[in-house]
């Protein structure tokens, strides 16, 4: 009886409040505006520090920027900086992995789907091209000499968008057996692996200061091309 007094006294105490339910996420307004805030925040210096290491890469060279020079430019402490990039390569990969994504976006975008499916390899390659052209031989050398084996956020970043523009590169194969271009056999994988080693090696030629980087009129990459697709069996 005394207890039940007491509960009820305790109840009626002005002053007390209920305790508010949690929301169903866990989180209430309040804190999602301010977990909203933060992400914008570093998503914001992620691209200060991309854009700051892309101009200094640019203007006196990857080997003459130092980390210490980028954080500055980009008007962040240089501890912040390593939360971004684990290195200096690695932050090459980083101003590397948000350019490559984009020139594979678009490439595929403007695909000309009504084209021979060599016209269509020329142009997805193609547009990879001038986004490289955007950079300097040395910046590009320096980025795939550190491919092989690169370790880091960014650099497994980049990793992964090479596995899905291969992926893609597949499909597209794919979609050639469809409308009868490529063979029904044909390993679509390896052909993709085989297709993108030949991209790859032109590259390679451009960044060493061996040859041009191929145009869509290029008849020695329009004749690469057909070799890769007719093969060098008769038939």
């Amino acid at each position: 009886m005394t207890t039940s007094k007491k509960t009820a006294s305790t109840r009626s105490q002005p002053g007390r409040t209920k305790r508010r339910a949690a929301p169903p996420n866990g989180l209430d307004e309040v804190d999602q505006e301010e977990r909203s805030r933060r992400e914008r925040n570093k998503l914001e210096k992620r691209d200060r520090i991309r854009q700051a290491a892309f101009e200094l890469f640019l203007s006196q060279g990857f080997e003459r920027t130092t980390t210490r020079q980028v954080a500055t430019h980009a008007g962040v402490a240089s501890g912040t900086l390593f939360l971004y990039a684990a290195d200096k390569v690695d932050l090459l990969f980083l101003v590397m992995h948000d350019r490559l994504a984009d020139a594979t976006d678009r490439a595929f975008a403007t695909l000309p789907t009504k084209l021979p499916l060599g016209d269509q390899l020329i142009h997805l390659f193609c547009v990879l091209y001038r986004m490289y052209a955007e950079q300097s031989p040395t910046l590009a050398m320096t980025f795939i000499s550190s491919l092989p084996g690169a370790r880091g956020t960014n650099a497994d970043r980049v990793n992964a968008l090479t596995f899905a523009f291969m992926s893609r590169l597949s499909a597209l194969l794919r979609d050639g057996q469809v409308r009868g271009e490529v063979r029904a056999d044909l390993p679509l994988q390896t052909a993709a692996s085989s297709l993108f080693a030949c991209y790859f090696m032109r590259l390679l030629g451009w960044a060493s200061g061996m040859m041009p980087l191929p145009t869509e009129k290029d008849p020695s990459f329009r004749e690469l091309m057909d070799v890769q697709l007719r093969g060098i069996v008769p038939k």
